[in-house]
């Protein structure tokens, strides 16, 4: 269960929106996001699948919520590949360096597939191993948003909805909780 709580808080990190304008988007409206774990934990924990609500004004910090860490982030590196796209990100939780990579492949309009890697801690720290999180993710489009969605909702894989993006009165603001943020869950460089 704490592993599907840890992959329920992955899926509510979000972007900063200082990086968002280099993102791909995806076709806005209704979008299930299914999260599958890889390697050495392949089938210890079922597939997570979180419905997410989208526009072009806040679909580019939605797409990288996939994984978890996406907080306090600089610039992301975004390749154009023959699949698709390369993201490089570099973030910082809670004064931890978190550096993700994100493959897609797909058109974005209808289905999308990939996977990511995030390390956690330090690269190169003489006498320490970053810890390394990696899984499977797809996307497909599913519709418009219905009429009790609105872009940036989610539903949770327990029917849950919650607000995705936290707004100011001006608009989109960076992610839930970047500045300063309050959540519950684990995080990982406190876990062995």
């Amino acid at each position: 269960m704490r592993r599907n709580l840890w992959a329920t808080a992955g899926l509510l990190s979000l972007c900063a929106a200082v990086g968002a304008q280099n993102l791909p988007t995806r076709k806005p409206g209704l979008w299930a996001l299914t999260v599958m774990d890889i390697g050495e934990h392949a089938g210890a924990a079922r597939p997570a699948t979180v419905k997410q609500c989208t526009s072009r004004v806040d679909d580019a910090q939605l797409l990288l919520s996939v994984a978890p860490g996406q907080e306090n982030c600089e610039q992301p590196k975004v390749r154009r590949t023959r699949e698709g796209y390369r993201i490089d990100t570099a973030c910082s939780v809670h004064d931890v360096p978190v550096r993700s990579r994100f493959e897609l492949s797909g058109n974005l309009q209808q289905r999308y597939e990939g996977h990511y890697e995030v390390q956690y801690g330090p690269q190169g720290s003489p006498g320490s191993r970053p810890r390394v999180e990696a899984r499977r993710f797809a996307g497909q489009w599913l519709g418009a948003c219905p009429a009790d969605m609105k872009p940036g909702e989610l539903v949770l894989p327990n029917g849950v909805k919650v607000n995705g993006l936290a707004r100011t009165p001006d608009g989109p603001l960076s992610p839930q909780g970047a500045h300063g943020h309050d959540h519950a869950h684990d995080h990982p460089h406190g876990r062995r």
